[in-house]
């Protein structure tokens, strides 16, 4: 930073949030300086194709990207690769990188994201075994897939069924192994994890539920995954997604409050004086269902991120939008909206066999959320109720809701009219 210039906005991360933020923070404030700093080689990308497309090989490398790498310069992005941040000091108000170097800020967004959970047990140093957060690792083990003939998926959460799915369109004979009583059990209900299960059945997967990895079997390289103290499912490669943990490290070190993530508000704000946080590594209280949470979400990285960057320059904006993932699993397409709960009284609409239907999530009378398989036109809609309030019967009776033939889409426009 120049003598007498001012402080620029430094963004520590460049996954999804980051990016946003760096963008958003420039189009609200032009006239300030904004410092990108990303712990990656590569630019700013996607990572939800990693699962997908791009281990298939049906999306580039280039195709991931947010922008092209020129676009950083041109918007007045100071954009850093390989820059880890290693320090932040709330009451200096500065970064330290790596290379220890320090910089001031006007106001700092930690956008860290999360780190893999990883398998501690015996044998778990053997080659072949993957996990999938960055573009190294979507390379490695879609090269590895390509060579192997058995596959063995620990965690059937939704990153364990995409790679699943991938796995199996490369041809190979995929077990997935879920100590949960059923794949997806965290985020979805059973009606779709019953469903998604049946066509990964259908498509010649193995699926084994309640059953814990104990160890991995082999002479260097895994051969064998033990399961509850028995080695019973040979396997040429294993890959684990049995999820992610948030990067606190910085904020702790900094005295930031912290509990599984960084607390922030509405706004982004953290417990320190001019620093935010967004994405996955951000706990913050849901204002539908009332619940402190962080959501391991594309959407919401992206949503809260611009949020909190407008509030950073000076435009405080509330992040109040509903929570909302998806997940492509062949040709099947699953998306959830608010936060489902295990008590929720459920409606059902459309017909499960078919794979073509949508489950209503009723809480206290009122919709709280809503889960689809491969009917993507209401997810819209369902949204749009949940911000909305919609109760039962006050706006629609339970029968209205579970006919097919009346439009969530005429609800929403009732609900506009009240």
């Amino acid at each position: 930073m120049a003598a007498g210039s001012t402080p620029p906005y430094v963004v520590i991360g460049g996954g999804q949030a980051g990016f946003w933020a760096a963008d958003t923070l420039r189009k609200a404030d032009p006239d300030r300086e904004c410092i990108l700093l990303a712990a990656e080689p590569l630019p700013p990308h996607e990572r939800p194709p990693l699962s997908k497309g791009y281990l298939l090989g049906r999306q580039s490398r280039d195709s991931l990207l947010f922008r092209a790498p020129d676009f950083y310069a041109a918007a007045g992005i100071d954009l850093r690769l390989s820059c880890p941040a290693t320090a932040i000091d709330p009451d200096a108000r500065t970064v330290t990188l790596a290379d220890g170097t320090r910089l001031s800020y006007q106001a700092a967004m930690i956008a860290t994201g999360a780190r893999l959970r990883r398998l501690s047990v015996p044998g778990a140093d053997l080659t072949g075994i993957h996990y999938l957060r960055s573009v190294t690792d979507a390379d490695s083990l879609g090269q590895a897939l390509r060579a192997a003939g058995r596959v063995a998926v620990i965690g059937g959460g939704f990153i364990g069924m995409e790679v699943a799915a991938a796995a199996r369109e490369l041809g190979c004979a995929v077990t997935v192994v879920e100590a949960e009583p059923r794949i997806m059990n965290r985020g979805a209900p059973a009606e779709i994890s019953d469903a998604i299960a049946a066509l990964h059945a259908a498509k010649g997967v193995t699926i084994l539920t309640g059953r814990r990895v104990t160890g991995f079997a082999g002479d260097r390289a895994v051969a064998a995954v033990e399961l509850d103290g028995h080695a019973a499912l040979p396997c040429d490669l294993a890959v684990v997604g049995i999820g992610i943990q948030p990067e606190t490290g910085l904020a702790e070190a900094a005295g930031i409050a912290c509990r599984d993530g960084i607390l922030v508000d509405a706004w982004g704000r953290t417990s320190a004086e001019a620093v935010f946080a967004a994405g996955d590594v951000a706990r913050r209280e849901d204002p539908g269902s009332g619940l402190s949470l962080r959501q391991e979400a594309f959407q919401n990285a992206q949503g809260q991120a611009v949020a909190a960057a407008k509030t950073m320059a000076g435009q405080p904006t509330p992040y109040l939008e509903t929570p909302w993932l998806w997940s492509d699993q062949y040709d099947e397409n699953v998306q959830i909206a608010g936060i489902p709960a295990a008590d929720d009284r459920l409606i059902l609409r459309g017909d499960p066999a078919a794979r073509a239907f949508t489950v209503l999530h009723l809480r206290s009378g009122r919709l709280v959320a809503a889960s689809v398989i491969n009917t993507i036109r209401e997810m819209r809609a369902c949204r749009r109720l949940i911000e909305a309030g919609l109760r039962v019967p006050e706006d629609a009776t339970e029968a209205e809701l579970a006919d097919p033939e009346v439009r969530l889409l005429d609800l929403t426009r009732r609900l506009k009219g009240r």
